[in-house]
């Protein structure tokens, strides 16, 4: 049997679409193992990279419930959006801590501005005392 050389070339392009199409397939089952809901898992390893956290200090996250977990087949698994909203309670905590540090401290003036008499503390005469003798500063 005698192949010309066109022959062969059509038969080698359709046996690479082929596997192209067999390369997509494989790709989407891939995409779908790790998927609940639709929703894309992540593992251990891509939270520990992403976030640039310990072992235990996720250990400690999941056992405080602050992140949603699956098991499956034994291995940690968490939605992509059981993260998001972990991260985004994180900020709102975080926020909230700076808003009341902010309540609770004076307002200072800016540079360049003065404040008015009527905000102006009384200077203090700050005496210290040591053994001996009496140190005023300012």
């Amino acid at each position: 049997m005698n192949i010309d050389k066109l022959e062969f070339q059509a038969y080698i392009d359709r046996l690479f679409d082929r596997l192209d199409i067999l390369e997509e397939k494989i790709d989407s089952l891939q995409r779908k193992k790790n998927c609940i809901e639709g929703e894309e898992l992540l593992d251990n390893q891509d939270i520990l990279f992403e976030f640039n956290i310990s072992d235990r200090s996720l250990q400690r996250l999941r056992a405080s419930h602050k992140l949603l977990y699956y098991l499956i087949h034994g291995k940690a698994n968490y939605k992509l959006s059981d993260v998001n909203r972990y991260l985004r309670d994180l900020l709102r905590e975080k926020a909230g801590c700076k808003a009341r540090q902010r309540q609770i401290s004076p307002k200072k003036a800016r540079k360049g501005q003065k404040r008015p008499e009527s905000q102006k503390r009384p200077k203090e005469n700050k005496t210290k005392q040591i053994v001996g003798f009496t140190e005023n500063y300012k």
